[in-house]
């Protein structure tokens, strides 16, 4: 036999089911009497940490424009020690953190190679302004030592994700060129590996291609050493000139014109004079008939 269920049936009333509910809400007052306060301050305090959390990123995404603004500043003017200050005051991982040195790194590299110092141009004859002079051989050294130091910030400041490899990359180039300026083959080449290893692993394949093909000619390159404006000769005092010579040419009527060394007068020459018609055979006349 079937137990009979005693559940409430839908629409069934209950005999105390308003005094179960009305001990419900009275327990429920208790407990926001008790914990309420509790609760409303741990949600104010959430509330607030997500206000200030927000506040934080707006500020540090302020800090980013103006550390950003102030990188295009100084690479535009050339002053890789105020780059070294702007990844200093960077926020550690951040962008401009390892661009800044690695573009410093450049700008002491580029004069090394050239000799010519930071933040000075030559003019159109290839001088620099009065009162400059290119870099010695110990000042270009110099400069080499410091994009080296720069290079290797930047590549410790980088990490491995897709964002930064191309960030590695350079400072892992820019270290390999400084190691060809100094012979050091092999040494260029375990950098050049270390960028084809991160190209690779960014499937950064035309990239990598183009890092093995630098790597395979390393041997192929040559020092190369730049000349200071002292040790250039000096200007020609007498340059040797080399006359023109005579051409020979014609006109549309037909007459011959003789162009000679610059500073003569042309002279023309006439055309030859027509060679006359030979005159016509004459004609014998006619001989008188004989008479029948």
């Amino acid at each position: 036999m079937a137990k009979e269920d005693d559940r409430p049936v839908q629409g069934q009333l209950v005999e105390g089911a308003g005094q179960l509910e009305g001990r419900l809400n009275e327990e429920f007052i208790e407990w926001l009497k008790k914990w309420g306060g509790l609760v409303l301050l741990g949600v104010a305090a959430v509330a607030g940490l997500y206000a200030g959390y927000q506040y934080l990123e707006r500020e540090k995404a302020k800090a980013n424009d103006a550390s950003w603004m102030s990188f295009n500043a100084a690479a535009t003017a050339q002053r890789p020690e105020t780059l070294v200050q702007i990844a200093g005051e960077a926020a550690k991982g951040t962008a401009v953190g390892i661009v800044s040195p690695l573009v410093a790194a450049d700008i002491h590299l580029a004069a090394s190679r050239t000799g010519i110092p930071i933040g000075e141009k030559l003019d159109q004859s290839g001088k620099l302004p009065e009162g400059k002079a290119f870099l010695t051989d110990e000042q270009r050294a110099s400069e080499r030592d410091k994009a080296e130091a720069l290079y290797r910030q930047a590549l410790s400041a980088s990490n491995t994700t897709f964002g930064q490899a191309p960030l590695a990359i350079s400072a892992l180039t820019g270290l390999a060129a400084i190691a060809e300026d100094r012979s050091k083959n092999d040494e260029a080449k375990g950098f050049y590996q270390q960028a084809i290893d991160r190209a690779t692993a960014a499937k950064f394949d035309d990239l990598a291609k183009a890092l093995q093909a630098r790597k395979d000619s390393v041997d192929q390159l040559g020092k190369v050493t730049l000349i200071s404006a002292d040790k250039l000769p000096g200007a020609v005092v007498n340059p040797v000139t080399v006359p023109m010579g005579n051409f020979m040419g014609t006109t549309t009527t037909g007459q011959q014109i003789q162009i000679p060394q610059p500073g003569a007068v042309p002279a023309v020459v006439p055309a030859p004079d027509a060679t006359p018609a030979p005159a016509p055979a004459p004609t014998p006349a006619p001989g008188e008939q004989p008479k029948p």
